[in-house]
């Protein structure tokens, strides 16, 4: 099928998420542009501007990782002080800390919650 750059665009941001783009859950294969110029230009071009707005800090990434931790796990008690088991964890084990949130990090992109795109990540809607 041949179609426009504007109009293979549009498809891709019409038509697909933001996952499905990254993941390459379509077949690009039956599409040919009328300029000849490359398919996949296209399909960076819709991920780029779906990630528009939806990138992730690493300050967000952590906070979701210590909000998970504080679901899960109880304060603890430090010599009569209450702790967070994030603040906890963090410094007392840093390197399990962040072994933990790299773990956490990619149990989000399995499950489909988040999308890395570059070393990126970026919140998936829809």
């Amino acid at each position: 099928m041949k179609m426009t750059d504007t109009d293979l665009r549009e498809f891709l941001l019409e038509g697909f998420t933001l996952r499905e783009l990254v993941n390459g859950e379509f077949d690009a294969s039956q599409i040919e542009l009328e300029t000849g110029e490359c398919v996949d230009a296209a399909i960076e071009e819709a991920i780029a501007t779906k990630c528009e707005g939806n990138q992730l800090a690493e300050y967000e990434i952590e906070e979701a990782y210590e909000e998970m931790l504080r679901d899960i796990y109880e304060d603890v008690d430090i010599c009569g002080g209450k702790y967070s088991s994030a603040r906890a964890l963090k410094l007392v084990d840093p390197i399990m800390y962040k072994e933990s949130m790299s773990n956490f990090v990619d149990n989000k992109v399995a499950d489909g919650d988040w999308v890395e795109v570059g070393g990126d990540y970026y919140v998936c809607e829809g």
